[in-house]
């Protein structure tokens, strides 16, 4: 009895248009800026659960927003904010 409770209600258009929201509403969508000039906002991603080569395991991503270029950066997924800065800044931009 219950499938067939289940099945009716999930086919009935009165009870799904019935259904209350049950979370707050979404904000307004705000479109990013377009960059101006090179390497002016990026993006950084991470790659993990690599297996380990030449003593890393994994893969740090930035691309930049404009041109679309990225640098591969190999790393540690213990990596802290104070490393990713330093070989952030070593690459060449």
């Amino acid at each position: 009895m219950r499938k067939d409770i289940d099945r009716f209600v999930y086919n009935c258009h009165v009870c799904h248009r019935m259904n209350s929201i049950h979370h707050v509403p979404y904000g307004v969508l705000r479109l990013l800026l377009v960059p101006e000039q090179p390497w002016q906002y990026i993006s950084v991603d991470f790659v993990t659960g690599l297996p380990r080569s030449k003593g890393f395991d994994a893969i740090c991503m930035v691309v930049d927003r404009l041109t679309k270029n990225m640098h591969l950066i190999p790393c540690m997924t213990t990596i802290i904010a104070e490393g990713l800065c330093q070989i952030y800044s070593s690459i060449d931009r």
